[in-house]
């Protein structure tokens, strides 16, 4: 499964340095990006620095930082910097964790593709409403009722390991 995303993300790669380069009138002048991976040598600056500044915008538009992005992908908080900078392009793997993790999908993220992914679903209408009017919350308050729902998971599995146990015993 990795191996067949890696390489239709590696078509889509090549598919996308040609067209930005010919959006940004690119003229090949044979600098690469000197510290990526091996199969990612022949991806020019202006890919990497237009993936860049997706990344950044979708990153700053979701309110995440790059802390938080690194953990919810998965990878080291200083490649999002790199990523960011323009100095590199994420493997397969890791670009589809950024992705899920800024919840767009691969082809906005990389080629800048501005199709809209289906809202989640909720199905109970009342929290539906609740979640609409907690997105025009400040940030910060956004953050202390995350904080919130995160305690009372936190309690509600600590509840379902109680009674488990309490069951084998």
């Amino acid at each position: 499964m990795v191996a067949s995303l890696r390489l239709v993300t590696i078509a889509r790669m090549r598919y996308a340095v040609k067209h930005e380069m010919e959006r940004v009138g690119f003229q090949e002048s044979g600098r690469r990006i000197p510290f990526m991976k091996k199969g990612y040598q022949g991806v020019n600056l202006a890919l990497a620095r237009a993936f860049g500044e997706r990344l950044l915008r979708y990153r700053e538009d979701r309110g995440v930082s790059r802390r938080q992005l690194a953990i919810l992908a998965g990878i080291d908080p200083m490649q999002i910097t790199r990523y960011e900078r323009g100095r590199g392009l994420p493997a397969a793997d890791s670009l589809a964790e950024i992705s899920k993790a800024l919840q767009i999908s691969v082809d906005t993220l990389l080629l800048g593709k501005a199709n809209r992914e289906p809202e989640p679903t909720v199905k109970n209408p009342v929290l539906l409403q609740r979640l609409r009017e907690v997105d025009s919350l400040g940030r910060h308050d956004q953050q202390i009722l995350i904080e919130m729902i995160d305690a009372l998971l936190a309690r509600s599995q600590a509840e379902n390991v109680a009674a488990r146990r309490a069951k084998t015993a």
